[in-house]
């Protein structure tokens, strides 16, 4: 229905707008133009966090709200699982796991047991988990593309990832904000590959 397009607009706007205030608190004045030009309408543009040997107390604020587009995730591939090849959901929920128990070590714990966890939470387990899921929806994305001899939308993960990188240029939001974009638009239910009835 079209007003559940607009609510997933909304979320993914909400996530953008979090990942430019996460980017700016991270870099500083080095963070991207646009980015700074935005905030400073609102605020001073802060020190750079990546410059501190403990971020300040805005990056954990707003850090700590990136669980609700964790849970958000979470909920969109739990109302496809019925269209999809179950062992798919299992491993992009587990992958998922894995990286939600990053973020809260990186922005809920780390503030209290130091940078050390913070390094361990994100670096080693956030990062390479939403990493490997990525590329386990552009591996399957690519095998339907060969099997059908035709491109398939989802190839788009690995080039609207770099676009974000480069345009946010903040981990993990610039990947959440790819993965939220694939399940807000059900993206999964247009591989055969993936359906329950293949």
């Amino acid at each position: 229905m079209r007003y559940q397009y607009l609510i997933n607009l909304l979320v993914i706007t909400l996530l953008l707008i979090l990942s430019g205030v996460m980017s700016v608190i991270w870099h500083g004045v080095h963070s991207p133009y646009i980015l700074q030009t935005v905030m400073s309408g609102f605020s001073d543009i802060p020190m750079a966090a990546s410059a501190m040997s403990s971020p300040p107390e805005p990056y954990f604020y707003f850090g700590r709200f990136t669980l609700l587009f964790y849970i958000v995730i979470f909920l969109h591939i739990s109302q496809i699982k019925n269209r999809i090849n179950s062992s798919v959901v299992f491993i992009s929920k587990l992958l998922l796991s894995v990286a939600f128990i990053g973020d809260v070590g990186t922005y809920w714990l780390s503030d209290i047991y130091g940078v050390c966890l913070r390094t361990i939470a994100f670096w080693y387990v956030e990062f390479p988990a939403l990493v490997l899921l990525l590329t386990y929806w552009f591996s399957l994305a690519s095998y339907q593309s060969l099997k059908l001899r035709k491109l398939h939308s989802m190839l788009w993960i690995l080039p609207l990832s770099i676009i974000a990188i480069g345009f946010i240029q903040y981990f993990p939001h610039s990947f959440l904000l790819v993965i939220l974009n694939v399940v807000s638009f059900k993206c999964f239910t247009r591989y055969r590959c993936l359906c329950n009835n293949s």
